[in-house]
């Protein structure tokens, strides 16, 4: 098996170099997780290089449980500051990306999420080979179990998550419909009486209207004006008829016609100056 690995690695160009590690120039020396393993960090070399890259447990409880076990401890015991080498992976326990490991001299493979220490462990190589990949198939499916639960759970917070969002959209479109409700409920009230004042408006014009046509009948065009208010400017005619009204009463009668009664006539000084203009042009 030895063989067989380093003949692995003889053809990956800086096998281990492109291995990221949870080492730093700060971490305390520290011994290899696996109880049978001799494997030590010290240090970085001269060059930073470290023949063995370090990983710490994986994060999920049940994965790091499988490691503990495969690594000679208890499923109870505190790993949390123990690290396992490189020297208990596959080549292909590590995400590969072949374009920036070898184009980008910074790129560092990471170990994959559902690895577990294999290789090296000690007591299991003195185990037949069938043995140990049965319990390696076993770990592979149990580990892959775990992901598939964790997936599991991914999916069903995601689908709550989903929910929630769905709820608060259709709380938010309740709220505005209620709204748009409200809205046309009003609008519908601003139309009725707006249509309720054109109506009025209609019925005022006809009104006013047929009393035009009234005083047409009646009235010259200066005295439906002076009937509105308007400024007025007499014709020949009004004067003409209005010097008449004056002359066949008394002073007295017309001014009872014009003030009292309301007749639009012109006043007795117009009716005056009219007549004296007149007589200068006969």
């Amino acid at each position: 098996m030895e063989n067989e690995i380093l003949n692995i690695l003889n053809k990956v160009p800086d096998y281990i170099e492109k291995v990221g590690c949870d080492t730093t120039n700060l971490t305390s020396p520290f011994k290899c997780a696996v109880k049978s393993c001799p494997n030590r960090f010290v240090k970085f070399d001269n060059s930073g290089k470290l023949p063995y890259k370090f990983h710490r447990f994986p994060a999920n409880i049940e994965l790091s449980k499988v490691w503990k076990v495969n690594c000679g401890w208890k499923e109870y015991d505190d790993v949390d500051n123990l690290m396992v080498c490189s020297n208990h992976f596959n080549l292909d326990d590590y995400i590969r990306n072949y374009k920036e490991e070898f184009t980008n001299p910074n790129f560092k493979r990471q170990l994959s999420a559902k690895a577990v220490p294999q290789l090296n462990l000690g007591p299991n190589k003195d185990k037949p080979t069938g043995s140990r990949d049965v319990e390696f198939d076993t770990n592979e499916k149990y580990v892959q179990m775990i992901l598939d639960e964790d997936q599991i759970k991914a999916d069903i917070e995601s689908t709550k998550l989903a929910e929630n969002s769905l709820k608060l959209r259709n709380k938010e479109l309740v709220n505005k419909l209620a709204s748009l409700e409200q809205e046309r409920i009003l609008l519908e009230t601003l139309i009725r009486s707006k249509s309720t004042s054109i109506m009025e408006l209609q019925t005022n014009l006809k009104r006013k209207r047929h009393k035009e046509i009234i005083l047409r009948k009646t009235f010259s065009e200066a005295q439906i004006k002076l009937l509105h208010g308007k400024k007025v400017v007499w014709s020949d005619d009004d004067l003409a008829t209005a010097f008449t009204i004056r002359h066949m009463g008394s002073k007295k009668c017309y001014l009872y016609l014009k003030n009292v009664l309301k007749l639009p006539l012109p006043a007795l000084s117009y009716i005056q100056a009219w007549a004296a203009h007149r007589a200068k042009n006969v």
